[in-house]
């Protein structure tokens, strides 16, 4: 048995623990894994939808992980697949443009932005001398 998309976004919409909301101007984000904008919308949520990509550092490499349609009820099971990068920022950004132009359009650019970001967050300062 397989729930529809729509009807488990507005099962979890209001009830779950990343649900994050300002007080002072009513914004609504949203903490989970795979949600590339952290906003809190149907769109963006990995919850209510199976096909997601996940975008984080991890040991000075930048770890992406998709979501699979297949496994869409087995929350275990739901990264079909993952990979570190370790290449350099342009090669990455390109190859995770590329991946997710063919699994979600729509996700590109949040994609795009979010490696270049976590990209520019890995990259070592250099020091500069003092005259």
């Amino acid at each position: 048995f397989r729930m529809s998309n729509t009807l488990v976004w507005h099962i979890v919409r209001d009830h779950n623990s990343f649900f994050r909301k300002q007080a002072s101007n009513g914004a609504k984000f949203s903490a989970e894994a795979g949600n590339l904008y952290n906003r809190h919308s149907f769109k963006h949520s990995a919850l209510a939808n199976p096909k997601f990509l996940d975008i984080q550092a991890k040991d000075g490499a930048v770890k992406v992980v998709r979501g699979s349609e297949k496994n869409a009820n087995k929350p275990r099971k739901v990264a079909a697949s993952a990979y570190i990068v370790k290449s350099n920022a342009r090669r990455a950004i390109a190859a995770v443009g590329k991946q997710t132009g063919s699994f979600r359009k729509d996700l590109q650019k949040a994609a795009v932005g979010r490696m270049s970001a976590i990209q520019k967050s890995l990259r070592v300062q250099r020091t500069t001398k003092t005259a």
